[in-house]
C-alpha cells in the first residue's frame, strides 16, 4: 500500500469497523492542511502597508566610464595660484563648518573669494579646467571620507558633509553605505555650491541619476516631499517612470487615494498581490 493511503485496521475488542490514518498519512495530511491554509492566507486580500521603495539601479558601464574619466581629469588641473588658493580657502571653509559658528560676514567673505578665484580660474584656463579641479577635490573628498588623508586636510574636504550624508542615509556609523558614483555626486553638488553655481552645474546624465535618485530612493530622513521632486528629478535624468516608488512616498505623506491608484493599477498591469495589497492598505487608511 502506498504511504500516502488510509490503513484500515480491525481491533479485536471493536465491533465496528474503525479507520485510522498511518503516521505517514497523518503527517502527509497535516502538510496539505498547512499549504491550503498558507494558500488561503497569500491569495485572501490583505492590507499591507508599503515599507520601502525600491532601490536604486544604475548603468554599471555608464559609471564606470565616468569614475574613469573624473580621474583621467584630475590630471589636467593647472598648477597656478588660482588653484592654490581655491583649495586652500576651500578646506579653510570645512574646517571652519567644525568649528565654533562664526560671524556671516566670514561666511560671506569666504563664499565671495570662492567664487572670484573659480571665475579667475575660467578666464585663465577654461571650463575644462574646472571641471577638472572639481574632479580633483571630489576624489581628494572620497579619500578623506575612507580615512585615507591627513587628519586636518580630511577634516577640511568633508567638514560636516559627513552629517548630510548620515541624514541622506549614504553613512552610517562612519562607514559609506552608498556607491562610489552616489558620494562623487553629492560631493561634486556641495562643490557647486560653495562655489555660488547650481548645485548640479555640470553633472552628466548617470551623475545626476545617482545624485536625485539617492535622494529620491534612499534618504529616509529627509522629508518626504523633497523626495517626490527628488523623483521627478530622476525620472526626468532616466526617462522613465517609477511608478511604484511614487505610490510609495504618496502613501508617507497621506496622499492615500492616489497611491491607491497607483498600487490598483501596477497590480492590474502585473498581477502582483503585493500591489493590491498596498492599494487596499491605500484605501483603508484613507476611510
Amino acid at each position: 500500500m502506498s504511504e500516502y493511503a488510509v490503513s484500515f485496521t480491525m481491533s479485536q475488542d471493536d465491533t465496528q469497523n474503525t479507520a485510522r490514518f498511518s503516521p505517514e498519512g497523518t503527517r502527509v495530511l497535516i502538510s496539505v492542511i498547512g499549504v491550503s491554509c498558507a494558500c488561503v492566507i497569500l491569495y485572501s486580500p490583505q492590507s499591507v502597508a508599503p515599507s520601502t521603495t525600491p532601490p536604486l539601479v544604475l548603468e554599471q558601464e555608464a559609471v564606470a566610464s565616468q569614475i574613469q574619466e573624473d580621474q583621467n581629469l584630475e590630471g589636467s588641473v593647472p598648477q597656478s595660484e588660482t588653484v592654490v588658493r581655491i583649495e586652500r580657502v576651500y578646506q579653510a571653509a570645512g574646517l571652519a563648518e567644525l568649528g565654533a559658528p562664526e560671524e556671516a560676514r566670514a561666511h560671506r567673505e569666504r563664499m565671495a573669494e570662492l567664487s572670484e578665484g573659480l571665475n579667475a580660474l575660467e578666464q585663465e584656463a577654461g571650463s575644462d579646467a574646472v571641471n577638472a579641479l572639481r574632479c580633483r577635490m571630489t576624489s581628494r573628498g572620497y579619500q578623506a571620507l575612507l580615512g585615507q588623508l591627513p587628519d586636518d586636510e580630511r577634516r577640511g574636504l568633508i567638514g560636516t558633509f559627513g552629517q548630510i550624508l548620515e541624514r541622506y542615509s549614504a553613512v552610517r556609523e562612519g562607514r559609506l553605505l552608498a556607491p562610489e558614483i552616489v558620494f562623487r555626486s553629492l560631493y561634486k553638488a556641495r562643490w557647486n555650491g560653495y562655489m555660488s553655481r547650481e548645485l548640479t552645474a555640470g553633472l552628466s546624465t548617470i551623475e545626476l541619476q545617482a545624485y536625485w535618485g539617492w535622494l529620491a530612493l534612499h534618504a529616509q530622513e529627509i522629508e518626504v516631499r523633497r523626495r517626490l521632486n527628488a523623483l521627478d528629478q530622476y525620472e526626468a535624468a532616466t526617462g522613465t517612470l517609477l511608478a511604484e516608488a511614487r505610490a510609495a512616498l504618496l502613501f508617507q505623506i497621506g496622499a492615500y487615494p492616489e497611491s491607491s491608484d497607483i498600487y490598483d493599477s501596477l497590480h492590474r498591469s502585473s498581477g502582483s498581490l503585493r500591489y493590491r495589497n498596498h492599494a487596499l492598505a491605500a484605501v483603508s487608511a484613507a476611510q
